[in-house]
């Protein structure tokens, strides 16, 4: 599957950005994870799969939140008659469209040519100094430590998105990967 979901985007993983989580493709891809809950729900006339599709991609472009109750309460103004069993369907869907996105983000990372600090380096992402803490080279991550302020905490970012300030120096540490 996801070979062919990089297919269907149009990625080559080498030469492209890190997949978009708000890809159609992703939003696809969940609904047709929850469309036989769907079909079974609703019983046999319910539509066809394109129908479902496009009712649940247009109800995902108009709600902003991120959970079933709010599909539900805009499917139901577009004429569905939803219960609780829907809404625990619908409750799922962004789970899928994460794991789609996830799934397409850690083949990416097998084939990008991404270039991860050292741990113990002093990195800066936006506004934010601090120091690599750890690596998750299957999402292209890097865990930051910040420094130089009264509210020290850690983030995770993506790896393109670091500038490397001071790298450490061969020896001086241990990498860490997880």
């Amino acid at each position: 599957m996801t070979e062919q979901l990089i297919m269907d985007i149009k990625f080559d993983p080498r030469n492209t950005p890190r997949p978009p989580i708000g890809h159609p493709v992703f939003v696809r891809k969940g609904i047709e994870s929850i469309l036989p809950a769907i079909k079974a729900w609703a019983g046999p006339g319910c539509g066809d799969d394109e129908s479902l599709i496009s009712d649940l991609t247009e109800a995902l472009n108009n709600v902003s939140e991120e959970d079933g109750y709010e599909l539900a309460k805009y499917l139901e103004k577009e004429g569905w008659e939803t219960d609780r069993n829907l809404l625990d369907i619908l409750d799922d869907l962004y789970g899928y469209i994460d794991d789609a996105h996830l799934e397409a983000v850690v083949t990416w990372c097998k084939t990008a040519d991404l270039v991860y600090p050292d741990v113990g380096a002093m990195v800066k992402v936006g506004n934010i100094t601090g120091v690599v803490t750890g690596r998750n080279t299957a999402y292209g991550t890097c865990v930051v430590d910040r420094v130089g302020n009264k509210s020290p905490g850690l983030y995770v970012f993506n790896v393109e998105d670091i500038e490397v300030l001071d790298e450490l120096r061969e020896g001086s540490s241990t990498m860490q990967s997880v």
